[in-house]
């Protein structure tokens, strides 16, 4: 005689596996009537219990009509955000200034100031831009532009910062290859509106943010025309047109090179001016190591982070997108060290930052390992500094002229010519740097407190989201 079906034990056996069930209800009930089984999977269907909600991302917003660039007759260069330059760890983002005759194919949204920009091409990676300080600025067609009514900025912005947003547009994406979501799958996603006092209080805690990563910028600009001002450089400016002649044992016997556009004036004009100082080359300063290229058949969901060059800024390192296995043997020597510095050699070029402390992962063969060989003549975060300022640009551009794909040969980057101020004077240069650090670390603790709050609401309510904030702004 067959016992009775004990739900509850089927339903303890059920928690204890990665398996969820999903009825007929469950599946027709969405929109696009799926019956996939990523779409049902356990940590989709539990964050989708969290977010429930009765409101959704479009009843906050504006109602807006898109208005697309090439519609407008343009008679001024205008700036331009692409996904890539938004950042998935800070509140910055970079724009690239273009010629009316120049529109990218993808340049399509007007941005204005309180603009929440938000990816929809790989929405796992959470790249949000909270639009400042927009001037003549147009958005790419693969962001959904959000403009907020009934919420501040700075909070939709840290809503979309949530892991409980980002998993939700991942849930939704529709291919493996370039996973995407559509505008209206953002404007879909449950919401969780905030009283007038919490949304302050976010606010308000974004906005400090916002200001410690302006000061941050501030001083690392000052330390840059500080190293200028030592160089004699800030002033000078490329040096157009003339002639410049070289024998054949000045150019394919010393450079190695005897194309035209490689001995133009301005290159030979900004080497004058290092060879005036102290300098040496590159190689004699630091010891340049390689890393690896595992392949993308390496590469696996978790494991340990994978850096590559669309990973690195001067400021810091993104979150990888890629891992290794942890079961690899990799040598310690592949972990960059404290005070070592990443360079990139291949795509954007010429990207120095300096490791503040050991990392716990490997970077990808198109980023070298620079160890200054004596610490106490060369400070690493002057030359850091050096490597992403516009005497190594300027010798970057020259080595790297007619390559489709920019790739920065290793025997030409150890040749790099490097000036070397007095110890002194580059103290109080790399003082400015660990300065502009400190306060970018301070501006990230900001938003990630501002983040944090947004999700515990989310999870447990506004109460248990201000007791957070109150205690984070006392420490």
């Amino acid at each position: 005689m067959l016992s009775p079906f004990d739900k509850s034990a089927y339903r303890r056996i059920l928690n204890g596996l990665e398996v969820a069930e999903a009825g007929a209800c469950d599946v027709f009930a969405h929109k696009l009537s799926r019956i996939d089984s990523e779409y049902f999977q356990k940590k989709y269907l539990a964050n989708a219990r969290v977010m429930a909600s009765p409101t959704v991302l479009s009843d906050v917003l504006s109602p807006q009509r898109r208005r697309g660039v090439r519609g407008l007759k343009l008679s001024k260069k205008f700036n331009y955000l692409e996904i890539s330059r938004i950042s998935t760890t800070e509140l910055g983002y970079e724009t690239v200034s273009v010629a009316p005759s120049n529109i990218p194919d993808r340049a399509d949204l007007i941005l204005r100031p309180g603009d929440v920009a938000v990816s929809t091409v790989r929405p796992n990676r959470n790249a949000v831009a909270l639009v400042q300080n927009a001037t003549r600025l147009v958005g790419s067609s693969g962001l959904a532009v959000l403009r907020p009514a009934k919420v501040s900025p700075e909070y939709l912005f840290s809503f979309a910062k949530t892991r409980h947003f980002a998993a939700a547009l991942t849930r939704e994406t529709t291919a493996t290859m370039y996973p995407a979501v559509s505008v209206n799958d953002v404007l879909g996603v449950p919401f969780f509106a905030p009283s007038r006092s919490f949304d302050d209080s976010v606010r308000n805690t974004v906005k400090q943010s916002a200001a410690a990563m302006l000061s941050a910028k501030r001083a690392y600009d000052e330390a840059s025309r500080a190293l200028l001002d030592n160089l004699g450089l800030r002033e000078w400016s490329p040096q157009q047109g003339g002639v410049c002649i070289k024998s054949f044992r000045e150019s394919l016997g010393g450079a190695g090179r005897l194309d035209a556009e490689y001995y133009r004036p301005k290159f030979a004009s900004i080497v004058a001016v290092i060879k005036r100082q102290q300098h040496a080359q590159l190689n004699d300063v630091a010891r340049i190591a390689k890393s690896i290229e595992p392949g993308s058949d390496a590469y696996c969901d978790e494991g340990i982070p994978f850096v590559r060059v669309s990973d690195l800024s001067k400021f810091g390192i993104a979150p990888a997108k890629k891992h290794l296995s942890r079961c690899a043997a990799f040598p310690d020597e592949l972990h960059p060290r404290k005070d070592t510095i990443l360079f990139t050699k291949d795509g954007t070029i010429g990207i120095a930052y300096k490791a503040e402390d050991n990392l716990p992962l490997i970077t990808s063969g198109a980023i070298l390992h620079l160890t200054v060989r004596n610490p106490r003549a060369v400070l690493p975060d002057y030359l850091a500094l050096v490597l992403n300022s516009l005497p190594v640009k300027i010798q970057a551009e020259r080595d790297t002229i007619g390559s489709i794909i920019q790739h920065w040969r290793p025997g030409d980057i150890k040749k790099t010519l490097v000036p070397i101020l007095p110890v002194g004077t580059q103290g109080v240069i790399a003082d400015k740097v660990k300065a502009s650090f400190l306060l970018l670390s301070r501006s990230k603790e900001f938003l990630d407190t501002a983040r944090r709050a947004v999700e515990i609401a989310i999870e447990k309510g506004e109460d248990a989201a201000m007791k957070f904030l109150h205690k984070h702004s006392r420490d």
